[in-house]
């Protein structure tokens, strides 16, 4: 069984390998062909690997893995400097951009909850993926780099109450919003 994992790790990684090295030969983002690795993959694995499960877990290492290292990226003098970015377009972004997608929702006839459970989901990118298209193209440091930076990490914030909210909203029973809102901002703070 072990032996089989191995295999099928060896064989993703291989195909990732040679994917990605196509996509620099065909001067790509090398992020497009991670895409398409876990994209075939996905599709292919449920059918041709027996352990194809593991690999979930092994993903959710390396999100944490890759979130780490952005977070290495970022000190908090840094993110103290850019709090006008971080707070004043990251906060108008995801006002903006969520109040739109929700009155869209709305407008498509979701209910209020799903309407804001997507537009919550809809509202948020991938500062991964992101902050690597940046890197690659030598744009990270540039103005529009320290802008859209500062945006994702108001986003990264954003990910936390939102997930309460969309915990509580999936509750079933009257369950008064403030008191649970409150009490998971009282975990957050006592855990961070």
């Amino acid at each position: 069984m072990q032996a089989a994992i191995f295999e099928q790790l060896l064989i993703l990684l291989a195909a990732s390998v040679l994917i990605i090295t196509l996509f620099r030969r065909m001067e790509l983002p090398s992020i497009l062909g991670y895409l398409v690795v876990g994209i075939v993959f996905s599709l292919l694995a449920k059918h041709h690997f027996h352990s194809f499960g593991n690999f979930f877990y092994l993903a959710k290492y390396g999100v944490v893995f890759l979130l780490f290292s952005i977070g290495l990226e970022f000190s908090f003098t840094r993110l103290i400097a850019m709090r006008r970015i971080v707070l004043g377009l990251g906060s108008l972004q995801v006002m903006v951009c969520g109040g739109a997608l929700y009155m869209i929702a709305l407008t498509i006839g979701l209910e209020p909850v799903h309407a804001f459970i997507g537009a919550a989901a809809l509202t948020l990118s991938s500062t991964a993926l992101v902050s690597k298209l940046l890197t690659e193209s030598g744009e990270l440091q540039s103005q529009a780099g320290r802008v859209s930076i500062g945006i994702l990490i108001f986003q990264d914030i954003m990910v936390v109450p939102l997930l309460i909210v969309t915990s509580i909203l999936g509750r079933s029973g009257d369950v008064v919003l403030w008191h649970a809102l409150g009490m998971g901002l009282l975990k957050g703070v006592l855990t961070f």
